[in-house]
């Protein structure tokens, strides 16, 4: 079976990767670098901020995506290059309903002064370095990977076709998008609606020591201590549509946050300011499967603040339903 998938972020890679080793043949499109748009900007953490406040189907999905993040890197012995670390992570926020949640689901929990609590078990990847592992690993599986190449959606009937640079590619028996912010758009080529919609998110990188080794949430902010010196502290929440510019107003809320969490960092250096996309979702609940109305139009997408740690689940249930349903 050839298949095409759109969109070589995260959960496009570990989607080509579960096909391929299924027996498919897959060659991935996209009109950027691999990893280079929200799968690039994120903070990589591999567990749902706030757990507690998802459906209990969303956290299921990421903690096994944590698994199998941390299970792929270490059968290929690549931890080191993406940044695979366990940092824990302490929620300074209320969290009446954490000891429950992390019952449920079998993960030790801390409680600490003030009403903060600590998992200690919670990975995390440096997310431009685990994409470009994964490319690699996609690769030596055998998946064509075509970067700045831009495609369009046709519809005929009960079909879809790809058309890259003006041309229809017949080729291709199947066609998944995972294209993050942009699959509405592109779905909409073929009068496909779905509910998702870019959010964008800005990012700092300070040079500094944190206090503490854990990743920190309080306030719907977040600090990931990345090195003894380099701190990542994220990440906005905006309607801007597909407008990725940083802002003076961003950084400032994101410094004053920070030092909110981390006293420590009151002198520490921004060095790098960004920002990302997210394919935001509701509820943050991903779409998996069959295209409504198409024979041969699939869609992994809306993943929202959770793509990195989500994307090796939801490509695994992907492949299986892809492959049952067409071999049933």
């Amino acid at each position: 079976m050839n298949i095409a998938v759109v969109g070589a972020g995260m959960v496009g890679l570990w989607s080509a990767l579960a096909l391929t080793r299924r027996g498919a043949r897959v060659q991935v499109f996209d009109a950027g670098a691999v990893a280079g748009e929200a799968s690039w900007a994120g903070g990589g953490i591999l567990c749902p901020l706030w757990p507690w406040s998802y459906p209990d189907g969303v956290c299921e999905i990421a903690l096994r995506g944590a698994r199998l993040w941390r299970e792929e890197l270490e059968r290929t012995s690549r931890e080191r290059e993406a940044g695979l670390i366990r940092s824990s992570m302490t929620v300074n926020d209320r969290c009446d309903q954490a000891e429950q949640w992390a019952r449920r689901f079998e993960l030790p929990l801390r409680l600490l002064a003030g009403d903060r609590v600590n998992l200690p078990t919670i990975d995390q990847v440096r997310t431009p370095r685990a994409g470009r592992v994964l490319g690699e690993l996609a690769t030596a599986a055998g998946v064509r990977i075509h970067c700045s190449t831009r495609v369009e959606l046709t519809g005929a009937g009960a079909r879809g076709t790809l058309r890259v640079a003006g041309r229809d590619q017949t080729e291709f028996d199947q066609i998944l998008i995972c294209a993050g912010a942009w699959s509405g758009k592109l779905l909409e080529e073929i009068g496909v609606s779905c509910d998702i919609h870019p959010v964008r998110g800005q990012m700092i990188a300070l040079k500094g020591r944190a206090t503490s080794g854990a990743i920190v949430l309080q306030d719907g902010r977040y600090l990931v201590p990345r090195s003894e010196t380099l701190v990542l502290c994220g990440s906005t929440m905006e309607n801007a549509g597909f407008d990725r510019s940083t802002t003076a107003a961003g950084r400032r809320e994101l410094v004053e946050a920070a030092v909110n969490m981390d006293a420590g960092l009151a002198t520490a250096e921004v060095v790098h300011h960004w920002a990302g996309l997210r394919p935001g979702s509701p509820d943050g609940v991903p779409e998996i499967g069959r295209v409504g109305g198409y024979d041969n139009l699939w869609v992994n997408i809306g993943h929202h603040r959770n793509g990195v740690a989500m994307a090796p689940a939801t490509a695994q249930i992907l492949a299986d339903r892809m492959l049952t349903e067409l071999t049933s």
